[in-house]
């Protein structure tokens, strides 16, 4: 009996060993793939294991006789003169969904951006050289309007998000849970709001957001009961980042720079092209979410990948 008992012991052992490795490989191929996401489909640079550092969200508008590519680059050669800073993300803005009043009030310019990118110094005086450096002055005085906001971003927490996509896929495996999303168009019309991100996004679909888009949300969350919805929604829209491989790219805590707003917190998520996100928001199953989705305020500014450009 002793023997027998030594023996079921061994094969527990194992087979735990077998799930450990198998669980590690899985999350060291969930880090992968997510980094060549970033690095090849977003081209966002942002080192994973970075320190405590600052980042910066820089909103940019540019006037009508401008072109946004050339004082872009204009603006990324002063700022490699500088030297202080590296660029995490660069976007061309596709379409701002949802125009926040403080922004607007602040700067005027709640939905005409150009531009956003995401920067990273040592700290708030490397930014602050950065800014008053002559030639960085000049390359953004060609801007018709810029809006910047610090970011406090958790290495560990970030490096940590795609792992929970990870786990929730595997408990909808182990549970025989199947992915009950197919995209079916609602074949109806829709609001205002939907009608115009349509357009735009239909017209980057074969263009500069073919394969990813980036959409950038600075939020101030609601209530009790707007926060009980809104996470219902997130939930929801989780199970779908965990069954189809994309995802949150920054989590980060907003840190007030020129102007004190009242948003609790700043995140980049990843969608594969825009193609995919209109056929996602005009399906059954978002229009069946969408309702849940609440917050105080809200500045969500979809941007299509130009990092490479600059």
């Amino acid at each position: 009996m002793q023997g027998h008992d030594s023996m079921n012991w061994k094969i527990v052992g194992i087979v735990l060993l077998v799930l450990i490795i198998g669980l590690t490989a899985a999350m060291i191929r969930q880090h992968e793939r997510y980094l060549d996401a970033r690095r090849n489909l977003v081209q966002d640079y942002q080192n994973p294991w970075h320190g405590d550092v600052f980042h910066v969200l820089t909103y940019l508008s540019i006037g009508e006789d401008s072109e946004l590519i050339p004082v872009l680059r204009n603006l990324s050669a002063a700022a490699a003169e500088e030297g202080n800073s590296q660029l995490i993300y660069a976007g061309k803005v596709i379409h701002v969904g949802i125009v926040s009043p403080q922004l607007v009030e602040a700067t005027g310019r709640g939905a005409r951006w150009h531009a956003i990118l995401v920067q990273q110094f040592e700290d708030r005086v490397a930014f602050d050289a950065y800014r008053e450096h002559s030639a960085v002055e000049r390359a953004l005085g060609e801007f018709a309007g810029r809006f910047f906001i610090g970011m406090r971003r958790s290495a560990g927490l970030n490096l940590a998000l795609p792992q929970v996509l990870l786990m929730m896929k595997l408990a909808r495996t182990v549970t025989s849970s199947t992915d009950k999303r197919p995209f079916t168009d609602v074949n109806e019309p829709l609001g205002p709001g939907f009608q115009a991100i349509e357009g735009p996004l239909i017209a980057e679909a074969d263009g500069l957001a073919k394969h990813a888009i980036m959409i950038v949300n600075l939020r101030l969350s609601g209530d009790q009961a707007q926060q009980r919805s809104d996470n219902r929604y997130a939930f929801s829209m989780m199970e779908l980042m965990a069954d189809r491989g994309y995802g949150p790219m920054h989590l980060g805590d907003p840190l007030a720079i020129d102007h004190q707003l009242d948003y609790d917190m700043i995140t980049m998520v990843f969608y594969p092209g825009s193609g995919y996100f209109r056929d996602l928001l005009f399906s059954t199953w978002y229009q069946s979410i969408f309702g849940n989705k609440q917050l105080a305020d809200a500045q969500s500014t979809v941007t299509a990948p130009i990092t490479d450009l600059l």
